[in-house]
């Protein structure tokens, strides 16, 4: 019922639009055709709101979304050379019976000779022709400019919303890739952990925990501050240190000028859970990890990964499921405002990630 009134309240206040609108284009009219006769000038005027107004409303309704946003040139053509011709006829017959009155002055009695004399048939000459149709387009310009530029401005915003929309349902897609990715890596940890009889298998779970709450909540929103991805990266360090000890030697320095700075969630973590599957993982001694953060006063975010590679841990798959997405993301959130380097040898694999973070939002 709300909605029905909602609805039928929303359509009253249209009408009232237009309503005032087209008064307003009529007093132009009005004005406009004072200089040829102030006595007849009404007529004039209801012949080309009668011509216009129609005109007006199939323009909108039909020609704008049929031809008119979807190019069709030749269509428009058409239309247009219609228009004039249903303008032309009006215009003829409204000024023929104004020219059987015997009550106008000189002025406007030429100007109706002009269009009367010669019959319809004469309006499409070249003597009439370039006059009938420059006083078309001015008639036509303010309402039909209006409207269209109304509902080029409307598909701008629809495609502007539906490109939002797209990219949302991408990227909600990406972080959903990454999330099972990171708890297929944190299951295989305590996987192992569970065979081996860690002692700290239990300590383990309860950090996993914490992990997963910051995949599956903390990462909800667009952006999290960057000291919140950074205690992710710790925690995630030392959760991995339960399990490997000694076997992985991992050195960790964070540099952040601005604690709060808005980021996207899960962009860099992954490269830290990578080099633990394909570096740590899959070596059987002296493995290593290196990383570096830093934010510096100008927004400027540099990160540096190293980790030991061999031979026998090499990815099958380039860059593997997460640095995939994480390339994806970045060209979504941070297109042109970022670069990143692989770098790959026999022993060690390297990443270089640069990005230049809005300054303004913090």
């Amino acid at each position: 019922m709300r909605r029905g009134l909602a609805y039928i309240d929303k359509l009253n206040k249209r009408w009232l639009v237009h309503l005032l609108f087209w008064i307003v284009i009529s007093v132009f009219y009005y004005f406009n055709y004072q200089r040829i006769s102030e006595k007849y000038a009404l007529a004039f005027v209801l012949k080309d709101d009668i011509v216009i107004i129609s005109l007006f409303y199939i323009f909108g309704y039909f020609i704008v979304p049929r031809y008119v946003l979807k190019a069709k040139f030749i269509h428009l053509v058409a239309w247009f050379l219609f228009c004039y011709i249903f303008y032309a006829v009006m215009t003829y017959w409204c000024c023929k019976i104004l020219y059987l009155q015997t009550d106008h002055d000189a002025y406007l009695d030429r100007y109706l000779s002009f269009l009367v004399n010669g019959g319809i048939s004469s309006l499409f000459s070249w003597s009439k022709f370039p006059v009938l149709i420059l006083d078309f387009c001015y008639l036509v310009m303010l309402p039909f400019g209006l409207k269209l530029m109304k509902e080029l401005l409307n598909k701008s915003h629809e495609k502007t919303l539906l490109e939002r929309d797209n990219l949302r349902l991408e990227l909600d897609f990406l972080k959903s890739q990454l999330n099972p990715h990171f708890l297929f890596n944190s299951l295989n940890t305590i996987s192992g952990m569970v065979e081996k009889g860690h002692p700290y298998t239990n300590d383990a779970i309860g950090q996993l925990g914490n992990l997963l709450r910051f995949t599956l909540y903390d990462t909800a929103t667009e952006t999290i501050p960057i000291r919140r991805e950074i205690d992710f990266m710790q925690d995630y360090i030392d959760f991995q240190h339960l399990r490997f000890g000694e076997k992985a030697h991992v050195e960790a320095r964070f540099n952040i000028a601005y604690p709060e700075q808005p980021v996207v969630p899960l962009i860099f973590s992954p490269l830290l859970e990578n080099a633990y599957k394909h570096g740590v993982e899959l070596s059987k001694k002296d493995a290593w990890i290196k990383i570096s953060i830093d934010l510096n006063v100008n927004g400027l975010l540099i990160i540096h990964l190293s980790n030991s590679c061999y031979a026998s841990s090499r990815q099958k798959k380039e860059d593997g499921i997460g640095l995939e997405n994480i390339k994806r993301r970045l060209e979504s959130f941070y297109k042109n405002r970022y670069t990143l380097e692989v770098n790959k040898s026999e022993e060690v694999f390297e990443i270089n990630l640069t990005i230049q973070l809005k300054r303004d939002s913090v």
